[in-house]
């Protein structure tokens, strides 16, 4: 259903000519192995490569620091990763419209993202309540502003359900800390390693139209960082090791699908990073869009197959 609301939208309205211009020299260089579908290796190290690194090594503290004080602490950083991401998604949107109109989405994303991160504290099916209503909501306001209702519906779910499904699941119980924290090794080894593959040896490209640089090579490199993971967490639980490698892959695939998604979004507004707002990586959804869908799909197991999850944390 999702795919379908994204496809439709996609058809809805066409980029300004100068940042379809912009965007199609971006990723389509005439001269470039990206235009024939490959990537060639480079193995220089990049300065935003670094900045990554240096970014990654001051904000994972805090995200660690966050999940092991749970509480307010978590949900205060919660609540202001989300307040960033709805604003983000809103001047995503609304970018070129009347400054209002992009304010006042901003505000409604922000209350729906709030919302969600309470609900989050009851249960999974309160959070996805929150977001059905908050898609509706927002869609009939997109459709009365006359401004992609169809993407701010889809940004309605995104910036709620993961948010509230982050705090759902740390406040389930103290071992899904561990899986938190698994999650957390996963999806991040997963970009670091995917990336360090892609530079290394280039490739086929994954999606062309919507990713000019990730190909085939960095996503298989970053599932094999993700395998490795999923063992090390077995051997820590004393658990499966054939489950923690099914759900390591498992998580690392919907993240780079995330990872995806978003670009797709970002190539339909012309714009290359959804702010600034960390140094080496653009904006707060640039690096969160690939933990948002590990975690909501977590969420959502854990909902569904409880006792999957049990074994995996080795209960």
């Amino acid at each position: 259903m999702s795919s379908k609301i994204v496809t439709d939208d996609l058809a809805e309205s066409s980029l300004p000519k100068s940042s379809k211009a912009n965007l199609e020299n971006e990723l389509n260089p005439t001269s470039s192995p990206a235009a024939e579908g490959v990537s060639h290796p480079n193995t220089s190290v990049s300065a935003n490569f670094i900045k990554r690194i240096v970014a990654t090594l001051v904000l994972a503290p805090v995200c660690v620091l966050a999940v092991v004080q749970g509480g307010v602490v978590f949900k205060v950083l919660t609540a202001i990763c989300a307040i960033i991401a709805a604003c983000e998604w809103a001047f995503m949107v609304g970018k070129g419209q009347v400054k209002w109109k992009t304010y006042s989405l901003c505000g409604m994303f922000s209350f729906a993202g709030l919302t969600a991160i309470y609900a989050g504290g009851i249960g999974l099916a309160v959070v996805s309540m929150v977001s059905i209503v908050s898609a509706i909501v927002i869609y009939l306001l997109g459709r009365l502003y006359k401004l992609h209702p169809l993407s701010l519906m889809f940004g309605a779910v995104y910036v709620t359900f993961p948010f509230g499904a982050f705090v759902y699941l740390r406040e389930l119980s103290t071992n899904t800390q561990f899986m938190m924290f698994a999650i957390f090794a996963i999806v991040w080894g997963t970009d670091t390693a995917g990336y360090l593959a892609g530079k290394a040896y280039g490739g086929p490209l994954l999606a062309p139209k919507n990713s000019p640089n990730k190909t085939w090579t960095g996503a298989i490199g970053g599932v094999i960082y993700a395998a490795l993971a999923g063992a090390a967490a077995a051997n820590l639980t004393q658990s499966s090791m054939i489950m923690w490698l099914f759900w390591a892959i498992f998580l690392s695939i919907a993240a780079q699908q995330g990872d995806l998604i978003e670009s797709m979004f970002k190539r339909k507004f012309g714009i290359k990073d959804m702010s600034n707002i960390i140094p080496g990586h653009g904006g707060l959804l640039d690096r969160l869009d690939g933990l948002m869908a590990a975690v909501s799909i977590a969420a959502i197991m854990n909902l569904f197959f409880p006792d999957i999850m049990l074994s995996l944390l080795g209960d």
